[in-house]
């Protein structure tokens, strides 16, 4: 079995390892020359996964290819190139295009009635503010008061690109799924460890 990791940092380097561990074959294709999981990869292509013409010739030889990065162009080029090929992608653009946005996904939570922070300013204080987009906890940041707001965000703050919502103290998670259309596993949760000194 030949997996074609597209993206070779953290994640592409975890996806790596266990490709590994179950005996697979890893070619890894990212446009970083030092790439981290570029020392588990059987094969290493730098090429920038935009210019799919270029990678599609490396991509065709793989017998499933995981894309294991966040940016959206490259994985728009991969849904475009996944349209054309048989070879099969592990990735939704749909799926990701919800669970990437913080904004459609607190919609579709709260369309479902599924319980969620509330939103500010319908919650007091400590407020969590986020990027709408992205993943882990980079750009959060917690405002205690209303004082802090004002000095933190009042001149950064966009509700299009933020989320500012009850900050609820505890254990933070992750949800790992895989599937097709019409049939979803969870695989994984995973607690999420923050630096305790994060803001």
């Amino acid at each position: 079995m030949l997996l074609a990791i597209v993206g070779g940092g953290l994640q592409g380097t975890e996806v790596a390892y266990l490709a590994k561990k179950a005996g697979w074959e890893v070619m890894l294709l990212d446009k970083v020359p030092d790439a981290p999981a570029k020392g588990l990869a059987d094969t290493f292509i730098q090429i920038d996964i935009c210019q799919i013409k270029r990678a599609s010739a490396h991509l065709e030889q793989a017998d499933l290819v995981l894309p294991a990065l966040e940016n959206y162009n490259a994985l728009a080029a991969l849904h475009r190139w996944q349209k054309l090929s048989t070879i099969p992608v592990c990735f939704d653009l749909k799926a990701y295009s919800l669970t990437s946005s913080k904004h459609k996904s607190n919609a579709l939570f709260s369309r479902l009635n599924i319980p969620r922070p509330l939103d500010w300013p319908e919650c007091g204080f400590p407020v969590v503010v986020k990027p709408s987009s992205g993943s882990g906890s980079q750009g959060v940041h917690i405002i205690s008061s209303k004082g802090q707001r004002a000095k933190s965000f009042d001149t950064q703050y966009s509700k299009d690109h933020w989320v500012a919502e009850e900050y609820i103290h505890g254990p933070s998670y992750s949800l790992e799924i895989v599937g097709n259309p019409g049939r979803y596993k969870t695989l994984q949760v995973t607690e999420l460890l923050m630096d305790e000194d994060y803001s």
